[in-house]
């Protein structure tokens, strides 16, 4: 297993792009580090060797060159970072603003190293699955909003006046899309092996500031917490790194993030493994003993008309809970939103039971060509021509509660910037609803023709997946107001933390009145779905159908009277997403 590392730090840059006294710091003593006790080979592009051409080169003729499966890859930026908005207009990309190569109008312009230039290096260079990617950016891609305090420095550069404010849809840097040609070199559904190849530790959030403080000598906050934290914590988590980081970072309007392949994030720093149960480690880990138990994490994928609603009460018994409404708009079996969960067939126990779950199916016998598949069923074998065979079965929620044993309850619910930038909230978007909505939504068991299921979540990380490329608008009924406005992701994440005692499966629990159905899984089940989608959107085909009309379905759940001007969504842009998720309020 090879373990590398590439560190690009910029202090010194030309007239008149502002230079960053800790950048090239920093990356020595993250050299170090990596070095002992992680065993990183380094390669380090200081200042003016930090040109856009030197690390592309060194990208693709050093730390991607020849990568095979269990490989630890890792790629480290210090300085200043930026946005940008392609030519032909589209998403907003951050940006790293490299050692410029050329001078006056074109100095800028020549230092730009965007999302969509690291994503085609990674994707031409063929890193096979299994390759772990981490990205540490000590950067940002957004200013500071207001005064700094004297001798901080903001790590951001601008570059172009089109986005002030950010609202632009963005593409994030490192997280890498995979072209439908490419993922047929990919065998698994796991996010780590398609589309989201690389693990993010950012410096800062979507839209916050990275700074450099007036210390002696000077520092960047993000390196400073995080090598602090590391070098006392060796074995940190992910999730925990920035979590511990965040604590202390808040005080400079700073807060680190995890983004991309998440389904890593309860991993050691830098590892293939689970931090181990009661290893040295920042954050509590419980208990319990690790040769009782293993740990896992479960990808909870979920889709369509589902609405996160968040605690009204100290007694309500979740931190939010997943709402699928009864679809009582629907006018026949084809347009009738079904509430569902999703598995793999194969990943179901050869002795459990499946009499209670549809007959299996495969989505892409529904899709015309490869493409026309949903993200999460794209499955193709190694040699890239001939679609892997993989069935699935569906259980039909109807007044259901969804549970799922074994939760490792050791850390608190985590929800992502992206999810709280981009899932809409709904009083946001109808400000005359009341904060919580009505009194059903919080009974014990949901309430037959109002609501199909509930699942209480309180722990895990709550994420998206990709973004749409449009922006919707909610624009309300009488007046025409724009009440707000979201770049919706085609379906979110649920990572839950999962603590199995050694020989229990995977089990999920699927109970309605004294009936309890078991959904019982092998180790190899990393992904499940729930959703509330019509059929031919469960199948991997886009239907197109009435996004207004489905959101009505939301406003059931509301505390009557319904308000008269409510908003409803406005596409822009094909293809729409007709079922977006939700929160409450």
């Amino acid at each position: 297993m090879a373990k590398r590392a590439l560190l690009v730090a910029i202090s010194k840059y030309p007239s008149p792009i502002g230079k960053l006294d800790a950048a090239t710091d920093e990356a020595d003593r993250w050299a170090d580090i990596l070095r002992v006790p992680y065993g990183f080979d380094i390669e380090i592009l200081p200042n003016e060797k930090a040109t856009r051409t030197e690390v592309t080169k060194h990208l693709r003729n050093y730390l991607f060159k020849d990568a095979k499966a269990d490989d630890e890859l890792v790629f480290f930026y210090a300085g200043h970072g930026s946005r940008v908005t392609p030519s032909g207009g589209g998403k907003s990309q951050e940006t790293l603003f490299l050692y410029p190569e050329e001078t006056g109008e074109r100095l800028r312009k020549s230092a730009l190293f965007t999302a969509q230039d690291f994503s085609e290096i990674v994707t031409e260079s063929s890193v096979p699955a299994g390759v772990r990617i981490d990205v540490i950016l000590d950067t940002c891609f957004a200013a500071a909003f207001g005064p700094l305090p004297p001798g901080v420095v903001d790590l951001f550069v601008s570059v172009e006046e089109s986005d002030p404010e950010g609202r632009r849809p963005l593409e994030r840097f490192g997280r890498v899309e995979v072209p439908p040609s490419d993922r047929r070199r990919f065998k698994s559904r796991n996010a780590a092996e398609w589309g989201q190849l690389c693990l993010i530790v950012a410096a800062a959030g979507e839209r916050e500031s990275a700074k450099q403080l007036p210390l002696t000598p000077p520092r960047f906050v993000f390196s400073m917490l995080a090598l602090e934290e590391l070098n006392k914590y060796p074995k940190d988590s992910y999730r925990a790194l920035v979590e511990n980081i965040k604590k202390k970072a808040a005080q400079y309007k700073q807060q680190p993030d995890l983004y991309g392949n998440l389904g890593r994030q309860g991993f050691e720093f830098l590892s293939s493994k689970p931090p181990s149960i009661g290893a040295d480690t920042g954050a509590s880990a419980g208990s319990v003993s690790s040769t009782q138990t293993i740990s896992r994490t479960l990808t909870i994928r979920i889709a369509g008309i589902c609405c996160f609603v968040s605690k009204a009460v100290a007694s309500d018994p979740f931190v939010k809970r997943l709402v699928l409404p009864y679809d009582d708009i629907g006018g026949g079996p084809l347009d009738t939103h079904i509430p569902f969960i999703e598995v793999r067939d194969d990943q179901m126990l050869p002795n459990a039971d499946k009499s209670f779950l549809s007959d299996p199916y495969n989505h892409r016998e529904y899709a015309k060509t490869y493409d026309d598949a949903h993200p999460h069923h794209d499955q193709y074998v190694v040699d890239g021509t001939t679609p892997e065979e993989f069935y699935y079965r569906r259980f039909v929620l109807s007044g259901h509660t969804i549970t799922i044993p074994y939760v490792d309850t050791s850390g608190a619910l985590t929800v992502s910037t992206a999810f709280s930038n981009h899932i809409p909230g709904m009083k946001t978007v109808t400000t005359d609803l009341f904060p919580y909505p009505r009194p059903e939504v919080f009974y014990t068991t949901p309430q037959a023709g109002l609501i199909s299921a509930f699942f209480d979540i309180s722990y895990g990380t709550l994420d998206i997946g990709s973004l749409y490329e449009f922006t919707t608008l909610f624009v309300t009924k009488q007046t025409g107001t724009v009440n707000a406005e979201y770049q919706t992701p085609e379906f979110v994440t649920l990572l839950l933390p999962l603590l199995l005692p050694e020989g229990v499966p995977l089990t999920i629990q699927v109970k309605k009145d004294a009936t309890t159905y078991e959904i019982m899984l092998d180790d190899t089940t990393d992904t499940i779905t729930i959703g509330n989608e019509i059929d031919i959107d469960i199948l991997g085909l886009e239907s197109g159908d009435d996004i207004t009309n489905h959101f009505e379905l939301y406003y059931n759940l509301a505390s009557p009277p319904r308000p008269p001007d409510r908003a409803e969504p406005i596409k822009l842009l094909e293809p729409i997403n007709s079922c977006t998720v939700t929160t409450w309020p």
